[in-house]
């Protein structure tokens, strides 16, 4: 998922600086049309740094980590009858 996410980020960046390809532009089309959340995703990153600030933000992110606390979590919110 990582991976995916780098490479929409530099076609993204790409597309920003004008240096985009046809072929990139091509799967950054296809990307954009899968989700109107994707198409918001380029008017938001109108600005590179922008962009790579989240991208660097969502690498910090510790998946193994935030799972860990989550599962030990859950048994007191189970047991205070908190939704989950």
């Amino acid at each position: 998922m990582k991976n995916e996410i780098h490479y929409i980020a530099s076609l993204l960046i790409k597309h920003l600086d004008g240096e985009i390809n046809s072929y990139e532009q091509q799967k950054l089309d296809e990307w954009l049309a899968l989700s109107v959340n994707h198409r918001n995703l380029l008017v938001m990153y109108k600005n590179k740094e922008t962009l790579l600030r989240e991208v660097m933000l969502y690498d910090s992110i510790d998946e193994k980590e935030g799972w860990k606390r989550l599962v030990t979590k859950i048994p007191a919110l189970k047991a205070a009858n908190t939704v989950i």
